[in-house]
Parts: C-alpha cells; sequence; structure tokens
C-alpha cells in the first residue's frame, strides 16, 4: 500500500520498489497482497481514491509479477506458523513463503514483528 499513498515508510518501501524495477532486489507475496492492498486503498482513513484509481493500482501491481500461488507446503507452514505464533493465517501466508523460499519477510507491522518468537523474527524485517 506505501507503494501508493503516502503514509509511515513509504519512503523505504518506494526504495525496495525501485530496486525491484531494477532488477537488484527480487520481491514476491502471496496472490492475497492484491487483494489486501485493494481493501487497505479502498478504506484508507485519509487517502480517498477514485475507483479508477484502486484498479489502476491492483493493476499496476499485478503487472509487476510479484505474487505467486502457495503450494501445499507453503500453506501447510502458514498453518503452523498461525498455530505456533499465534497470528492470523494471512500474515503467517506472508511469512511461510518467505521461509520457504530462503528469503525475508519484509513488513511495516511492527506490532506482527513484534509478537513472533527470536526463532521466526530471524526470518523477518521492519521497513
Amino acid at each position: 500500500m506505501k507503494w501508493f499513498v503516502p503514509e509511515r515508510d513509504s519512503k523505504s518501501a518506494r526504495e525496495l520498489k525501485s530496486d525491484y524495477e531494477a532488477g537488484s532486489t527480487d520481491v514476491q507475496s502471496p496472490q492475497l497482497l492484491l487483494y489486501e492492498v485493494a481493501n487497505a486503498l479502498r478504506y484508507h482513513p485519509t487517502i480517498k481514491l477514485s475507483l479508477q484509481e484502486l484498479a489502476d493500482a491492483v493493476e499496476a501491481l499485478d503487472g509487476m509479477a510479484i505474487t505467486s500461488e502457495l503450494s501445499a507446503e507453503d500453506w501447510m507452514k502458514a498453518f503452523e506458523l498461525a498455530q505456533t505464533e499465534d497470528i492470523s493465517v494471512y500474515d503467517a501466508t506472508y511469512l511461510s513463503l518467505a521461509m520457504n523460499n530462503d528469503a525475508i519477510f519484509l513488513t511495516a507491522d511492527r506490532g506482527l514483528f513484534n509478537k513472533l518468537s527470536p526463532s521466526i523474527r530471524q526470518f523477518c524485517r521492519t521497513l
């Protein structure tokens, strides 16, 4: 969402986007990202986007080709993480995708980050 509207940590998020577009970093996310960003933009507390702007944002995000379907292994890891870390399955899908692909889960949700056990937090970074 921080790629589309200015808010806390937008600068760091946009730097990540620029690095991805330049080919210097890889970004991967579950398909859920499209729905979560669309919903967050739709209900943003201060920025009101038009229907066309919402559609354009989702189209731009989808066009970046950063989303993927979760494998059965990713889903099992997500369910395990949701249970053991007491987090939502939504959040666990991002984390499981990162862990199963030897990547880092980057989040602006400091509450989620702080809630994770140290052994799992090592796979995460905050913006």
